[in-house]
């Protein structure tokens, strides 16, 4: 099916990685921004998107494209996250950041920043809540992970590298996986079901083999949205992602039959990020792009996405 205005570019190439092997590249055009990532082990594949070192020597700003959970530690400089009334305001030194469906900004005259994401399953196992009443929400970090957040990062911030903070992740977040619950049943099967794109809540219910009330519920605890809600943010994120990730996209390549016109399209992306796709292709974003291109080069999963499931459930 070839939408309205198929033929019609929406994006610029994106930069490519000068090394892979280094993890660092530097934003063209603003100040030295340096963003380094690290996949997490084979035990923790499916519940940490990844870990990152994000470092600018100079003022920035981008924004948070709608992800999943994420913790944040704030090592040096005042880098913030900013959506309104999502938090107390404040430096936010030590940071959980609920599931969202739509756009932070980020800004900072400097800084140095370091954290992980989490997928659904990973709240679940980690958190251990509902990601609900955290849904477009930042707080601070409160004890989750089983240490004191003050500590934590008075330790990354002593560390003496990137490579050292996140070997401190990966053995935080192996130890609260030996020291937390198996994920239920129901969690993982929704989570497979919504991997299979349900074209809507009836076919979600149909394909769960639940009732809605039951579906609206689970949702809720595991993804921070109602299930029509939920199913709208993954159609706009699979669009986004082709945005991100492909050179010269066109809508024939971006757009698939759950849209159902360049103006449907155009409709969700000013919901879900605050501006039209050619206002996005205006704005600077001195990290993401960096991030994307560093995530595409190393086969990592975009963090608003599903990574592949856990082999370790139990």
């Amino acid at each position: 099916m070839k939408h309205p205005g198929a033929d019609r570019p929406l994006d610029e190439p994106q930069p490519t990685h000068p090394d892979a092997g280094d993890h660092t590249a530097v934003a063209a055009g603003t100040s030295d921004v340096h963003v380094r990532i690290s996949p997490p082990p084979p035990p923790l594949e499916g519940y940490v998107t990844f870990s990152y070192v994000v470092e600018a020597a100079g003022p920035v700003s981008d924004f948070l494209y709608p992800e999943w959970g994420n913790v944040r530690f704030n090592l040096d400089g005042d880098m913030v996250a900013e959506m309104p009334g999502s938090y107390e305001p404040g430096l936010q030194l030590a940071t959980l950041f609920g599931p969202t469906d739509r756009a932070a900004t980020i800004r900072s005259t400097g800084g140095r920043i370091a954290g992980f994401g989490l997928t659904p399953l990973g709240w679940a196992r980690f958190v251990a809540r509902s990601a609900r009443p955290l849904a477009n929400r930042i707080r601070p970090l409160d004890g989750e992970f089983g240490v004191d957040p003050r500590r934590l990062r008075e330790e990354l911030i002593e560390a003496p590298g990137d490579d050292a903070v996140f070997e401190r992740f990966d053995a935080l977040l192996l130890a609260a996986l030996a020291q937390t619950a198996p994920l239920r049943p129901v969690a993982l099967r929704l989570d497979e079901v919504l991997r299979s794109k349900p074209t809507d809540v009836a076919d979600f219910v149909r394909r769960m083999g639940t009732t809605s009330r039951t579906l609206h519920r689970e949702c809720e605890y595991l993804f921070g949205f109602n299930p029509r809600r939920l199913l709208r943010r993954q159609r706009f994120l699979d669009a986004l992602g082709q945005i991100r990730m492909q050179p010269d996209a066109r809508f024939a390549e971006l757009l698939d039959e759950r849209y159902f016109d360049q103006s449907h399209f155009i409709r969700d992306f000013r919901e879900f990020i605050g501006m039209t796709p050619r206002e996005y292709l205006r704005t600077p974003r001195d990290i993401f792009r960096i991030a994307a291109a560093e995530q595409a080069n190393r086969g990592i999963t975009l963090s608003f996405r599903l990574p592949p499931p856990p082999t370790a459930v139990g």
